[in-house]
């Protein structure tokens, strides 16, 4: 396989279930248009000429749902990636890719994968379906829980909701409906919208939040929210068509994107309502792939966790899988820091945005430098919260290796450690009938140092390990997970 960043490849789904002490593992490819490419070729991206497989019958459906149309064959042009090369053999094939990725951008043709490799969410309980996601509507398939069959791609309606681009971190708001974003990228700007699970239908619930650039986007991974505000975060990482022709920072990590950090952080918050009430904030350069609770904190204070880099370069660099110079390179340091945006000073825009300086961060040394893939209390999400769950590091280390749980009051940290293993995002699961914040466990899959890969179940509240579900084979790095009682 000829991928060379770690956003690139293709999307496994890894379902453990368990039950009356055991545990049963599953494992499966989501059967996007990208990897049904791959299965036809043998390569991750498709040449024009390459023969490709014929239409085939539709995916099986869950009994009682409606039949899904056939599967058409996969489209002929090749593949965006993020950060893996196209093959362009004169500027005439960088023409075309241009006018593809001004196409898709538009909606009117597939620019980018549609690997749906970033994250699964709940979708349609009484089917017992999820949706597996990437950060374009593209790439948004519904699979079955349970056996992990993909249904088909998500049927989005738009409704006068501009943004072929999204992010694969959708909130769930208090009346049970998804909030997430669509990015205009080339368009207007960012636009909140909403949908209840099982339905594509989109609406929006505010005005478009305008790009900084003009039509220059910026690359949004994550957004924080609340049960009254939502945070769109524009970071000077831009989404550039000329890097993306000329695919000049492929050596840096990615091959769309321009970072500027001469122009700073910029967060609007949004409110719910359906006002259109904004308040934007102005603060020196960081960048954030993620955050964790967000809430107003009853003293006109809108407070949200995140993980933060000084800088979004290396940070994206640091996940390039080919290269001596990167593949033996520290993992960049990143921290554990409390946002608290007053909302009675923030602008409407960015000529007029609040002010403010990033707060000092919590338990460095702790975490050994790094903060990563932030997980809460579910049940407590929205409202105020003092224990997060993470992925932290013990150096020397190429990627986040521990399990840290951070107390945002006291400042402290604890830390799971296994020695030459990686562990992936934790997932905080409550004890029944629990009435403490962290009274439950945390469950993470890690790819072991022997090369095979377990469950690891944390005391959540200790972090002392109470059990690991072992299997004989490896598993790949993962992103993100989410647990479906």
């Amino acid at each position: 396989m000829d991928f060379t960043h770690l956003f690139d490849g293709y999307g496994m789904l890894v379902r453990v279930s368990i039950d009356a002490g055991k545990a049963t593992f599953q494992h499966r490819f989501v059967q996007s248009e990208a990897y049904e490419a791959f299965k036809a070729t043998g390569k991750m991206k498709v040449r024009p000429s390459a023969p490709l497989a014929p239409p085939g019958p539709g995916p099986a459906t869950p009994r009682g749902s409606p039949p899904l149309p056939p599967r058409s064959a996969p489209p002929a042009p090749q593949w965006r990636e993020f950060g893996t090369p196209l093959q362009m053999a004169g500027p005439l094939d960088a023409a075309r890719e241009l006018a593809r990725m001004t196409l898709g951008l538009a909606g009117a043709a597939q620019g980018v994968t549609d690997n749906a490799s970033v994250n699964v969410v709940s979708w349609d309980k009484e089917r017992g379906t999820g949706v597996a996601m990437t950060e374009n509507f593209d790439g948004f398939y519904e699979v079955d829980l349970a056996s992990l069959d993909t249904l088909g791609r998500v049927p989005w309606k738009f409704n006068q909701v501009p943004g072929m681009l999204t992010t694969a971190h959708p909130s769930r708001l208090a009346t049970g409906e998804w909030l997430n974003i669509a990015n205009d990228a080339g368009g207007k700007g960012v636009t909140l919208f909403k949908h209840t699970s099982g339905d594509a239908d989109r609406q929006a619930v505010a005005p478009a939040v305008p790009h900084r650039k003009g039509r220059w986007a910026s690359w949004i991974h994550d957004f924080p929210a609340s049960t009254g505000w939502a945070v769109v975060p524009q970071y000077p990482i831009y989404m550039d068509l000329v890097s993306i022709v000329s695919q000049r920072d492929v050596g840096k990590g990615f091959s769309f994107l321009e970072w500027r950090p001469e122009d700073g952080a910029l967060y609007t918050a949004v409110k719910l309502d359906g006002s259109g009430e904004v308040r934007t904030f102005k603060m020196p350069t960081h960048f954030c792939y993620h955050f964790g609770n967000c809430f107003e904190d009853g003293e006109g204070n809108l407070v949200f966790d995140a993980s933060v880099y000084d800088d979004a370069e290396a940070s994206l660099r640091s996940l390039v899988l080919r290269g001596d110079d990167v593949v033996n390179a520290e993992i960049p340091a990143s921290r554990f820091v409390r946002f608290s945006l007053p909302l009675s000073r923030g602008g409407r825009g960015e000529d007029d945005a609040c002010l403010l300086e990033i707060p000092e961060p919590l338990a460095m040394d702790a975490l050994d430098g790094a903060w990563e893939f932030p997980a809460v209390n579910n049940g407590r999400r929205g409202g105020p919260t003092r224990y997060s769950w993470g992925n932290c590091a013990r150096r020397p280390a190429r990627y986040v290796n521990a399990i840290a749980k951070m107390d945002s009051e006291s400042g402290e940290a604890k830390v799971w450690h296994d020695w030459g293993s990686i562990p992936m995002e934790p997932c905080f699961v409550p004890r029944p009938g629990a009435t403490e914040e962290d009274d439950g466990v945390v469950l993470s899959m890690v790819s072991g140092a022997a090369g095979t890969a377990f469950l690891v179940v944390l005391d959540a509240a200790s972090m002392e390990e109470l059990a690991r579900c072992h299997v004989d084979f490896a598993l790949p790095y993962g992103f993100h997970g989410n647990w479906f009682p």
